[in-house]
């Protein structure tokens, strides 16, 4: 039998589940997509990244 851990690549913490995405990097009010550089994240992670989002188009 075989168990696979699944490590967020974010906060490094175990996680049942992973969302595959682009890397994203943020500096000031600039998003960078790296198309082929990809990450997993976290439920927590994904969601922190989201709000990140939302604010950032909110103030333009």
């Amino acid at each position: 039998m075989t168990k696979t851990i699944k490590i967020c690549d974010k906060c490094k913490k175990e996680a049942k589940w992973l969302y595959p995405l682009p890397q994203i990097r943020i500096a000031g009010y600039t998003l960078t997509v790296r198309e082929g550089e990809k990450v997993e994240l976290c439920k927590d992670c994904m969601h922190n990244l989201i709000d990140i989002i939302d604010t950032f188009h909110k103030t333009k």
